[in-house]
């Protein structure tokens, strides 16, 4: 399931760029996925799973933009409020 390296990818990167602006807790991850490039409900599962030990990502929630295609990037990150 590629879905795992893909979402540990993106709470990789997202950690390293919230921690550049000095967030502490992450409320939301928003990113783009095409249809060909990752199954939407993988990568929620994996999201639930990847983000147990890491505390920046305690209450984050995951939002899945499906597009067609094979596009998939980090769209947006929010800090908890």
């Amino acid at each position: 399931m590629h879905e795992t390296s893909l979402i540990e990818f993106t709470l990789d990167a997202v950690e390293k760029k919230a921690k550049s602006m000095n967030i502490d807790r992450v409320g939301e991850i928003c990113i783009v996925a095409g249809r060909l490039a990752a199954v939407p409900r993988l990568l929620d599962k994996a999201f639930d799973i990847m983000k147990y030990n890491r505390p920046m990502f305690e209450h984050a929630k995951l939002t899945v933009d499906c597009r067609e295609g094979e596009e998939l990037y980090i769209d947006y990150f929010t800090a908890e409020e």
